[in-house]
């Protein structure tokens, strides 16, 4: 653990915030990977996958949602321990309180699985329901993802 540890420390050191986030996994160490993934991994993954903007072909936009799926599922099953902590400081100089599962990863993946039902509904009146929810869904998070993606002027007194 100690290992993973002093890795994770080092990759956050030179930016790699996917390696970070691995290497805090391995640890165990849910509560701090969900934070690194809320705060640095999923906005950034999310957008790039559901904007053109970058001219990003579609299926690296397909990866791209695929590697962001693939993080919350190896989160999902620790959401209780994630939610349990949320409002906490995890480092005494940390920026920002841990936040809840409902509140970060949990957003995503109520988003995918609105899709995946979306997908699956055949009778269409329902399926229009479901695709409004759906869009209206995203245009909050991808509002809400870009607002925290702003970069931040501290006021100096």
């Amino acid at each position: 653990m100690v290992f993973c540890t002093n890795c994770s420390l080092v990759r956050h050191v030179n930016f790699c915030f996917a390696g970070e986030l691995q290497h805090l996994m391995e640890a165990g160490l849910w509560v701090e990977a969900h934070q690194l993934l809320c705060i640095h991994l999923a906005p950034q993954l999310f957008l790039a996958s559901h904007t053109q903007e970058g001219g990003i072909p579609s299926e690296q936009q397909q990866q791209l949602e695929d590697e962001l799926q693939q993080l919350i599922s190896r989160l999902t099953p620790h959401a209780v321990r994630i939610s349990a902590q949320a409002g906490s400081r995890l480092q005494p100089d940390a920026e920002l309180d841990a936040v809840s599962w409902s509140q970060g990863a949990g957003v995503y993946a109520v988003f995918y699985e609105l899709r995946v039902r979306q997908s699956l509904l055949t009778d269409l009146s329902c399926l229009s329901i479901y695709a409004n929810i759906a869009y209206q869904y995203m245009l909050i998070l991808q509002a809400t993802l870009q607002a925290l993606l702003r970069p931040r002027h501290l006021a100096c007194s």
